[in-house]
């Protein structure tokens, strides 16, 4: 599995992806989400879209060097 949409799906907790390791491709957009750090360990990540969530921390993902494409528009994040 390199890619997963998961648009739209009210989901408020993500702990189920923390192995999903060789993801390439995560679409979470317009979902209820506050904490993504089970996301940490998707050290594979080249695109990640979190529109539309209630995230006001994304340190979670400082480590994933291989993110090309970041989408956190509409979170209140404090910046």
């Amino acid at each position: 599995l390199t890619s997963l949409d998961l648009n739209k799906n009210n989901l408020k907790e993500i702990d189920f992806l923390k192995n999903l390791t060789f993801l390439r491709k995560l679409s979470l957009s317009q979902n209820l989400l506050t904490n993504i750090y089970p996301i940490k360990n998707l050290e594979n990540l080249e695109f990640l879209n979190l529109y539309g969530n209630k995230l006001t921390n994304v340190s979670a993902l400082y480590d994933l060097k291989k993110l090309k494409t970041l989408i956190l528009r509409e979170n209140p994040l404090p910046f």
